[in-house]
């Protein structure tokens, strides 16, 4: 009788209805998982992305801010907050506000602030830049901001007796009594007729410049010969004469209507705390007293800070 063998079991084929549902959660999960990780990182570009456009209109409006004028604390000020486009169907209010440092009186801080309604009463996005200005440039006798070929600007100082006092400006300057004026005459030894056919007019002539304790500066004259009583001038700074025996200008320049720079070292002083930079020009050697009467023309100033 033949030997019957017992059938082997079937291999099971595929996956069961439990794994398949155990692998769909998994798969289910994961997804979501990964959804939430995307809109995260979305909302994170987003975030950035609008924070860059931002900082772009900040930087714009620090950067409409000329630190070398004198009223530059004033001038610039946005106090009313003011409707902007940040795009996207994004809109935003800013105000804008420079202030001076109360220990570095060259340095300007511009702050640009950011209000999410016209009635909010704190920012909440602000940017602050610290701009320390290197050259002080003031155009004696000008009306009008000027820059010249090298791109330097030029602060006009067309008055005789500017209103700006060194207790209230924080780079601006403070001049005594005079007079301005101006030649149409061509001026020699120089390629910039405007920083020289104006000038002030003084027998004796102080001005301020605010600065920062520890620093090096270099003060230049520029003046104009031949338009005035004399053109023989004595100049200190910080009250030590720098021209002991006296400047001839016309001598030294050569003649009439000739132009002729003049550059010092100079270290700021201390008056109260407040650190500034005195120029006198006067026409003898004493520092105290009543000058003479005798005018000589004072085309420019200009103050750099060397040590950096």
């Amino acid at each position: 009788m033949p030997h019957l063998s017992r059938p082997k079991p079937r291999r099971r084929v595929g996956f069961s209805l439990v794994e398949v549902i155990i692998a769909l959660g998994i798969m289910a999960t994961a997804t979501i998982g990964i959804y939430i990780a995307m809109q995260s990182m979305i909302r994170t570009t987003v975030k950035a992305m609008e924070r860059d456009v931002e900082a772009a209109f900040a930087s714009m409006k620090i950067a409409e801010v000329n630190p070398y004028r004198l009223d530059v604390e004033t001038a610039y000020d946005v106090t009313t907050k003011t409707l902007i486009d940040l795009g996207n169907n994004r809109k935003a209010y800013y105000t804008r506000l420079v202030e001076s440092d109360a220990d570095k009186a060259d340095i300007k801080k511009i702050n640009v602030y950011l209000y999410r309604k016209a009635s909010s009463t704190t920012p909440y996005r602000q940017f602050k830049k610290e701009v320390a200005p290197r050259v002080m440039a003031y155009n004696f006798g000008s009306s009008s901001w000027y820059k010249d070929a090298t791109g330097q600007v030029w602060t006009p100082y067309p008055s005789s007796t500017p209103a700006y006092d060194l207790s209230t400006r924080r780079s601006g300057s403070n001049s005594s009594t005079g007079a301005t004026g101006s030649t149409g005459a061509t001026i020699a030894q120089t390629d910039d007729q405007a920083l020289f056919q104006n000038y002030f007019l003084d027998d004796c002539d102080t001005h301020y410049f605010l600065a920062s304790a520890g620093r090096t500066y270099t003060v230049t004259f520029g003046f104009t010969t031949g338009v005035a009583g004399s053109d023989v001038v004595y100049i200190f700074l910080n009250d030590v004469l720098q021209t002991p025996t006296g400047l001839n200008l016309a001598t030294e320049a050569g003649g009439a209507n000739r132009a002729i720079v003049k550059s010092f070292k100079v270290t700021p002083t201390s008056s109260g705390g407040v650190y500034f930079i005195k120029t006198f020009v006067r026409d003898s050697t004493a520092l105290a007293g009543a000058c003479s009467g005798v005018t000589r023309a004072t085309s420019f100033i200009k103050i750099e800070r060397t040590d950096i």
